[in-house]
């Protein structure tokens, strides 16, 4: 009996120390991401936390911030909607063989779901990635769709409205903050 309990016990602080691990994670992203927007002069007045990316606007100075996250290292990216002529959602689909046999044919799924914004200047896109298969649950991909069409929406909108103030200081497109250890 005292085993069992050890055991119940034991399992029961793990599984609260690996819920708890995970939040202080996402609280260093926003961290990370909040100090690079104040240091480039932006307040944030919408963000919102995508799997292990976070995207945050200055809709009054029309400044979209991206963080994500690739091993130690966060890249960001600062883009002046003003700049940005037009704004999709970008699925790509592959191929599933998990269950393929001969009598099967093999199943397409979304594999990626992405914002591509696309510069006035024919500049390259810039690709902003909400859902990659190999990174993220497959039960997120409702989730990571409504969230890609709800910001394609939002900084579609800033970006038509061309309120750039005269002289108005231009942001680096993009940094990468490396963890220090």
């Amino acid at each position: 009996m005292l085993f069992i309990i050890t055991v119940v016990i034991s399992t029961s602080l793990l599984i609260i120390l690996l819920i708890s691990h995970k939040p202080r994670r996402f609280r260093k992203m926003l961290s990370r991401f909040n100090h690079a927007a104040a240091e480039s002069g932006i307040s944030i007045a919408k963000q919102e936390l995508i799997g292990k990316r976070v995207i945050g606007v200055d809709s009054e100075k029309g400044k979209l911030l991206f963080f994500s996250k690739a091993g130690n290292k966060h890249e960001g990216y600062f883009v002046d909607l003003y700049d940005i002529k037009s704004v999709e959602v970008n699925k790509e689909y592959g191929l599933t063989f998990d269950k393929y046999s001969k009598k099967k044919i093999a199943e397409t799924d979304v594999s990626k779901i992405a914002l591509h914004l696309f510069y006035k200047n024919g500049a390259k896109r810039l690709v902003l990635p909400f859902y990659d298969k190999m990174d993220d649950q497959p039960s997120d991909i409702v989730l990571r769709s409504h969230q890609a069409k709800e910001w394609r929406d939002l900084l579609s909108s800033i970006a038509a409205r061309d309120g750039r103030l005269p002289g108005q200081r231009r942001l680096p497109a993009f940094r990468t903050y490396v963890e220090a250890a």
